[in-house]
């Protein structure tokens, strides 16, 4: 509060508020990623003056932002842990898909918005993702190349190589007639 000097009625001591201020929020990495789940992470360093601030997170398949929103799902009520550290763990999502993720805070009584950066994430697929190509190949010789881009919800691939055939029939996805498998 204010003070003067003297104690006239005109001067006596007067009080005023602080005005609440916008908060201030950080996105930080997804973690925990499987084919169907994921968990969203974000940091409150500042809540503006209001105890009352609202912090939560925004998702999409879209990275396209309106007024610095993330245009999608909006989800609240986090775990908050020490710190000002807080998480969501979000169940239901669709596999080997692309999201985005953006963490918000409101405070006085939803005045004033912030929001994080925006980070993605791919969520993993159930059976590997394999792209092959063909580096050369001759009369009786032919060189693979193959890259495990996505490996699914194993931790390593418990086998891995190459099927190749003489004949371009497939079963399944496999090649068929007498497949070698090499490793």
């Amino acid at each position: 509060f204010i003070s003067s000097r003297t104690n006239s009625p005109a001067n006596e001591p007067k009080s005023f508020k602080t005005p609440i201020l916008p908060p201030v929020v950080t996105t930080t990495d997804v973690t925990a990623i499987s084919s169907t789940s994921a968990t969203f992470n974000g940091n409150l360093t500042n809540n503006g003056g209001d105890t009352e601030t609202i912090i939560g997170f925004i998702f999409s398949t879209s990275s396209s932002l309106t007024n610095g929103a993330l245009t999608g799902t909006e989800i609240d009520d986090p775990t908050t842990t020490e710190n000002g550290a807080f998480y969501k763990i979000r169940e239901g999502l669709g596999k080997y898909v692309k999201y985005y993720v953006q963490a918000y805070a409101k405070n006085d009584g939803g005045k004033n918005k912030a929001y994080g950066g925006v980070k993605d994430f791919m969520t993993l697929s159930e059976t590997p993702v394999v792209t092959i190509t063909v580096t050369g190949y001759g009369m009786t010789t032919a060189s693979f190349q193959g890259e495990i881009t996505n490996i699914g919800t194993e931790a390593d691939a418990a086998e891995y190589g190459f099927i190749y055939s003489t004949s371009n029939t497939q079963t399944a996805g496999v090649l068929s007639a007498n497949p070698t498998r090499r490793k």
